[in-house]
């Protein structure tokens, strides 16, 4: 068991954080809807992983959603930690949103709470824009092991990361969208990796305050038949300090359906 080890499954957890969308509410989003994704990445860390995700739209405010429900295939494999999901749309181009793990995964999984707000500047037939300012605390995570360098509990005690994230899409027709974005973080407490064993304490740090990272994406989403779209999206960390530093380039393809 190393630390490098430990450190590594947040680096590929997602594309960005798992709110379902960035954007408010339309007539046609109403109702139940759910999407099968693929996601792998290439870079410091290796990622391959399926999901199933579902959400439900309560009248034209309140969305409820289940996401990342899936496999992970590379170490550490076993089932990821899904992610339960509220987002509540108090005016035209605003929304408040939570969501937080449910530790029914693999232990070396993320876990964590994220709040936010999501506003939309420009909403008009064939273009929109959309931001989102969030706040991530990372929870604590311990592993322990007894191999042959005897007993050891590794501790990783997590910070709080600030987001900030902006999406703009464009389209000639409804049922194909093109989307472009980026996402920033930036720590604003630090995140420290605690070795203890029977004769020894040993502290790091992981993420420090100020630690900074970019990462951009981008993709399409087409209309297959009614009700049934394909979305490709690529993204790839552009640039990173401490935490952030670290290279990644991925790809995710969803199928999604609404009822």
């Amino acid at each position: 068991m190393t630390k490098k080890f430990f450190i590594l499954p947040l680096l590929g957890a997602t594309l960005s954080f798992a709110t379902w969308g960035y954007f408010p509410f339309r007539a046609s989003d109403e109702g139940f809807a759910v999407k099968a994704s693929h996601f792998i990445t290439f870079g410091d860390e290796d990622v391959h992983q399926f999901d199933l995700n579902a959400r439900y739209i309560l009248g034209s405010t309140l969305e409820i959603a289940l996401m990342d429900l899936g496999f992970q295939f590379t170490d550490p494999s076993g089932l990821q930690n899904p992610i339960a999901s509220l987002r509540f749309q108090f005016s035209e181009k605003n929304l408040l949103f939570v969501e937080g793990t449910l530790p029914i995964g693999s232990a070396e999984n993320p876990k964590y709470i994220h709040a936010g707000l999501q506003h939309a500047f420009v909403l008009s037939q064939h273009f929109a824009w959309s931001t989102e300012l969030g706040a991530n605390y990372l929870i604590n995570a311990t592993i322990e092991s007894n191999d042959f360098y005897g007993y050891s509990k590794i501790t990783k005690k997590e910070g709080v990361e600030l987001n900030f994230a902006t999406e703009a899409d464009f389209n000639a027709k409804p049922s194909f969208i093109w989307f472009v974005g980026a996402e920033v973080k930036t720590m604003v407490l630090d995140t420290k990796i605690v070795e203890e064993g029977p004769y020894w304490t040993d502290e790091e740090y992981a993420g420090e305050l100020y630690d900074f990272g970019v990462r951009g994406f981008g993709g399409f989403n087409i209309e297959i038949m009614e009700h049934a779209f394909i979305e490709e999206e690529l993204s790839m960390q552009i640039y990173g300090t401490g935490k952030y530093d670290y290279s990644s380039f991925a790809f995710k393809t969803s199928l999604k359906y609404s009822f």
